[in-house]
């Protein structure tokens, strides 16, 4: 709870900078998946299969040269 209080107060301030410091690997986990390329695709499946129809991947605005890789992972994904 102190870190959600944290996190409150810097995004009530617009102090994103300093929230990644409050945010620990065990947090980020519960709300992301992490892996190789070939391996999110299947996770993001095995953990939102039957709770979701549909996912949306929020990408970087700039060009990272990805977006083959991002494209696999949603053929991937693909639920009939």
């Amino acid at each position: 709870k102190e870190a959600a209080n944290q996190l409150s107060h810097l995004a009530s301030r617009g102090q994103w900078a300093e929230m990644p410091s409050i945010v620990s690997d065990e947090m980020l986990a519960i709300f992301a998946e992490a892996g190789s390329w070939a391996e999110v695709a299947a996770k993001v499946q095995k953990r939102y299969t039957g709770l979701l129809d549909r996912i949306t991947y929020y990408l970087p605005m700039e060009d990272t040269g990805n977006e083959s890789q991002w494209r696999k992972t949603v053929e991937t994904f693909h639920v009939a």
